[in-house]
């Protein structure tokens, strides 16, 4: 049986652009920046604000050094690697607090994805709310400054101090009881989209309910934390956390947690969990002091301990609760409840409850169901459900979206007869309404009988067909019965892009141009190797055409389809091209498709490229240090064999840039004695398996993973969980394994 890793607080880093842990740590480690200058200035001139309004901001960040400073960034939010980027300082402090100290005084860490961009003359603007920052408890007359922390050199922060701005709060009771009804009415009645201008008004919306910390907002704020707009939820969810009125917060959201018209969130419920456990279980700033640290670490664990415990407490009340609630309120709690249980712990009951309320929920969260969370609501009971969603796809050319993207696949799975007629009827038309992927689902190596119909649409004029969902078709189930008249149509098509003569662009080029088919290629490799061989060829050596791109990627794209030896002899062969391009195409492709016989070839081009490089690294422009990283990948993740220790040390010993050399070193310090292999089972109910540089999603890749490793190796299994049991699937995974590998000469320590 696994042993269980129990988590605890996470320890302080401070790594700028990747996780930084407690806002002032990181800043004394920055140096100072004299040629780099942060101008502080409020948005559009104005400096008076409505106590609870919008105080915009926007930080000017220039340097005179060109290229010597670079600049990094989030989101406009204080969420993530954002909180730790700014500190303001207000005078005087009496009557303001920072709304989200007990958010931030958890100890976690923080990481996320961003932007970065060089410094110079121009000001790169940084547009912030102090109001995040900063709670304004009382009118008055404020001066404000900026620290920032986000400006770096050689890789290194560097602070940076603003000038100082004097802004004005005054009171409108009036103006402030007015704006928690408009809000909630823009995020009620206007509907979520992609479109720019309507999501910032919905964010800007979410953020007002959020200054205004009024009875009526927090009302409005928990109403809407209704799992509809994730986005929308996290800025809603703040400002509840941010909240100087926690106790009518907590108050407010009990009584909303059992009403009928109520949707229950799994953001609802985290939030109030955590409000209450921060009520009780109070936890300070991070102590300077070393001996009271460890102390410090003890009552965040214990406030942990207790958020965990009352979240299931409010499980329990909102399972009571469900049979009151109606409709969507009733279909979303459900959805919540069944979120927050193990996926085997899920009754078929609660299953076909969720079957019965499926059109009850909004259709993002249908296809969220359908999708990652299958394996909470998949039974008979949602049979009729998949067929209604699937019979409501229209009789169109155009591909399936929504929660009918996975009702063929869904159905397939529940009752494979009937999804086997629908995939065999969709694999006959002409414009197929779903991909490639899902119609590619049968385990049939050929479909004989069907191939007459897909050549048939291949055949068809084009505007009559999709053809490179049928040519992918073809690629995946077609025989060499039909091989001649592929050749033909291949050959026509070609003869005809050839030929077109078309201008385009400016200045005007001939839109002529070879066939580019890399699904084809892969049925001629499949079915007439030597030809296949020779038609891929010829793709990656027809370079005179200006509008032709083929050659570009035509290894890695057909090898999507099928690879054998006469593929891989034309990827090997792709790692000598004249073009970087090329190179950078074939080692991806290698790594991922190829067999174990492409290491040495890899090897041998990696070698070249550092002997090319290794006198003037300071020359490499950015398409080298792509095809540099691209080694790196191939090399140390290769799918069809492993990096060793010594294989990490001579990538190392291979790469030019610091950054790959960091990267082999790294993966190399995970080949310890005995390795540690990581098991673990995520909320969905999926399987992750981490082995040395390795990591991958499912049982059945760690074992082919395990099967790799080299004989005299010696392992030791570790259970990534939390908290809780050991998982009998994958204790039941982790004894068949040991048996196989023994027979490999792998030993397992104990």
């Amino acid at each position: 049986m696994l042993r269980s890793n129990n988590g605890v607080v996470r320890g302080v880093q401070c790594t700028v652009k990747l996780s930084i842990v407690l806002t002032g740590l990181c800043a004394t480690l920055a140096a100072q920046a004299p040629d780099a200058q942060l101008r502080l200035a409020a948005a559009n001139g104005r400096t008076s604000f409505r106590l609870g309004e919008p105080i915009a901001l926007e930080l000017s960040f220039t340097s005179a050094a060109a290229g010597k400073y670079s600049i990094s960034g989030g989101n406009t939010d204080r969420m993530g690697l954002e909180n730790f980027q700014e500190e303001f300082r207000i005078s005087p402090p009496a009557g303001t607090s920072d709304p989200l100290a007990d958010y931030f005084q958890g100890g976690m860490v923080a990481s996320g994805l961003g932007w970065v961009a060089e410094l110079s003359a121009k000001p790169v603007v940084v547009n912030k709310d102090l109001n995040q920052w900063v709670r304004f408890e009382r009118p008055g007359r404020y001066r404000v400054r900026a620290i920032s922390h986000r400006v770096s050199a050689g890789g290194k922060p560097v602070e940076l101090e603003s000038n100082e701005i004097a802004i004005e709060l005054v009171d409108d009771p009036a103006w402030r009881a007015a704006q928690p009804a408009e809000a909630a009415r823009v995020l009620r009645t206007v509907p979520k989209s992609g479109e720019s201008a309507v999501f910032q008004r919905r964010m800007a919306a979410a953020r007002q309910l959020w200054y205004l910390d009024t009875p009526e907002s927090i009302g409005e704020s928990a109403r809407l934390l209704d799992g509809t707009d994730a986005q929308v939820e996290q800025v809603l969810l703040m400002g509840l956390m941010a909240s100087g009125r926690r106790p009518l917060v907590i108050e407010t959201m009990e009584q909303l947690l059992g009403g009928p018209a109520q949707p229950v969130s799994w953001a609802f419920l985290e939030t109030l969990a955590r409000l209450k456990a921060w009520t009780e279980v109070p936890v300070g700033a991070y102590p300077a002091d070393a001996a009271r640290q460890p102390a410090w670490r003890e009552a965040v664990q214990r406030r942990y301990q207790r958020q965990t415990a009352i979240q299931k407490e409010l499980q329990s009340q909102m399972a009571v609760a469900l049979e009151r609630k109606r409709g969507s309120a009733k279909a979303m709690s459900l959805r919540t409840l069944l979120e927050a249980a193990a996926p085997d712990s899920i009754a078929a009951s609660q299953r076909a409850g969720m079957a019965g309320l499926f059109f009850d929920l909004p259709t993002g969260l249908q296809s969220e169901l359908l999708g990652y969370q299958w394996n909470r609501i998949s039974g008979p009971a949602m049979i009729p459900v998949l067929r209604k969603i699937f019979d409501a796809v229209p009789d169109t050319i155009y591909p399936v979206s929504g929660p009918a993207t996975f009702a063929l696949q869904r159905l397939y799975e529940l009752d494979p007869a009937e999804g086997r007629s629908l995939i065999l009827a969709e694999i006959a038309r002409p414009f197929p309404r779903y991909g490639a992927s899902t119609l590619s689902l049968l385990p049939d190596a050929t479909l004989p009988d069907m191939e007459e119909k897909m050549m048939a649409n291949l055949e068809l004029s084009p505007g009559h067909v999709d053809r490179r969902v049928v040519e992918e078709l073809i690629a995946r189930y077609s025989t060499a019965r039909i091989l001649d008249r592929v050749k033909t149509f291949y050959a026509r098509v070609d003869a005809q892009m050839r030929a077109r003569t078309e201008m385009v662009g400016t200045p005007p080029r001939r839109l002529a141009a070879p066939a580019c088919e890399p699904p084809l290629y892969a049925y001629f490799l499949r079915t007439d190797p030597p030809y296949g061989e020779k038609l891929l060829r010829t793709a990656m050596a027809e370079r005179s055409y200006e509008m032709g791109r083929c050659w570009m990627a035509a290894i890695g794209a057909t090898a999507r389809y099928f690879v054998n030896p006469q593929w891989e002899a034309v990827a090997v062969e792709g790692l000598k091209d004249a073009t970087v391009i090329v190179k950078i195409d074939a080692v991806k492709a290698l790594g991922q498709y190829g067999s174990p016989g492409a290491a040495g070839p890899l090897w041998e081009g990696f070698a070249y490229w550092h002997e090319w490089w290794k006198n003037k690294p300071a020359e490499i422009n950015e398409e080298n240090r792509q095809l540099e990283r691209a080694y790196m990948q191939a090399l140390s993740q290769a799918h069809n064999w492993m990096a060793t220790a010594d294989d990490l040390a001579r990538a190392e010993a291979l790469c030019i840039t610091e950054g790959c050399r960091g990267e082999m070193e790294q993966n190399r310090r995970f080949w310890t004695r005995p390795l540690t292999v990581t098991v673990g089972q995520s909320s969905d109910g999926s399987f992750s398996v981490s082995l040395l540089q390795y990591s991958v999603q499912s049982l059945a890749e760690g074992r082919r993973r395990l099967l790799q490793l080299p004989k005299g190796t010696a392992i030791a299994w570790k259970q990534a969980a939390w908290e809780g049991p050991s998982v009998p699937a994958i204790d039941a995974w982790v004894a068949q394994m040991e048996r196989e590998l023994a027979g490999r000469g792998v030993t397992v320590a104990r």
